[in-house]
């Protein structure tokens, strides 16, 4: 699950794009991530795991998704 403050049509483009190759399923929800009614809509307090990412990571998330599927190894998130 995605919940982004960004519009649904756009994450999933990006994703469909970034994550192509990869045996991913994913859901996108536009929201806010710091507000309680868009979280709970998303069912947060139920989710295994949680990533959170600040908008200067995008790139860097981006760059190495774009390396790995091109079939280049990149160094592991942190």
């Amino acid at each position: 699950m995605v919940l982004a403050d960004r519009e649904k049509e756009e994450m999933d483009e990006e994703l469909r794009h970034s994550l192509k190759g990869y045996k991913i399923e994913w859901h996108t929800r536009s929201g806010a991530p710091h507000c309680s009614s868009d979280l709970e809509r998303v069912a947060a307090g139920q989710a295994k795991n949680i990533i959170l990412l600040d908008n200067n990571v995008e790139v860097s998330l981006r760059s190495n998704l774009s390396r790995r599927a091109d079939g280049e190894q990149s160094a592991p998130l942190h």
